[in-house]
């Protein structure tokens, strides 16, 4: 019953800071910007949303005027494996970003119970995801509402090659995979031997259907 009295900010602990940075450098050159941001948070939330788990960033007004860009499509990245300090155990990180800001993270374990080990990232299975609706706007663009039938918006993913950004639309065999740019392009993603082929609007059905 006293649940309510519970604080529901703090500021940002350093070893999240640090933490967060890391992960940002790993994913590499589109998230840099992001470690700047980390010094902006005045402080954080705590399970003020419906996203379990969640630490959300409070940043100032004058921020937002600097670094938000409506243009960008919200998104997310999941996959995220950090070891807790004091256990053997892993957390399971989720990161979300809105209009090209860091608005936060959220994890499988109750907040409070972990502290993150920065020595020990994994981001081999991190994958770049739509977040909202965002995903929905961008596909119904380039697919029609027959292709939209075959596929589940949510399992579609963002790959960055050589960097462009390549939006996973269906796996195809030994891990290949149909694909889109954010211009209505459509590819198909090879890795042995690696090769980005484009390919007719008109085939593109027979990979779907």
């Amino acid at each position: 019953m006293f649940n309510i009295f519970r604080k529901k900010h703090r500021k940002l602990e350093n070893w999240e800071k640090t933490t967060l940075q890391q992960v940002f450098d790993l994913l590499g050159d589109g998230y840099a910007h992001y470690i700047e941001q980390l010094g902006f948070i005045d402080e954080v939330g705590i399970n003020r949303s419906d996203i379990p788990n969640l630490i959300n960033c409070k940043y100032s007004v004058p921020f937002y005027k600097e670094f938000e860009n409506e243009l960008i499509e919200d998104f997310k990245v999941e996959g995220l494996i950090i070891g807790d300090l004091y256990k053997m155990r892993d957390v399971e990180v989720v990161l979300y970003f809105s209009d090209n800001i860091f608005i936060g993270y959220s994890t499988n374990l109750q907040v409070g119970s972990f502290q993150f080990n920065c020595q020990k990232i994994d981001i081999s299975k991190a994958r770049k995801k739509f977040w909202g609706d965002e995903g929905s706007s961008i596909v119904k663009r380039f697919l029609t509402k027959k292709e939209l039938k075959s596929i589940n918006i949510g399992d579609i993913y963002i790959s960055n090659i050589n960097g462009k950004d390549y939006y996973h639309l269906k796996e195809l065999e030994d891990g290949d995979f149909l694909g889109f740019d954010q211009v209505g392009n459509f590819f198909i993603l090879t890795h042995d031997p690696f090769e980005i082929r484009k390919i007719d609007r008109k085939s593109v059905a027979d990979f779907l259907l």
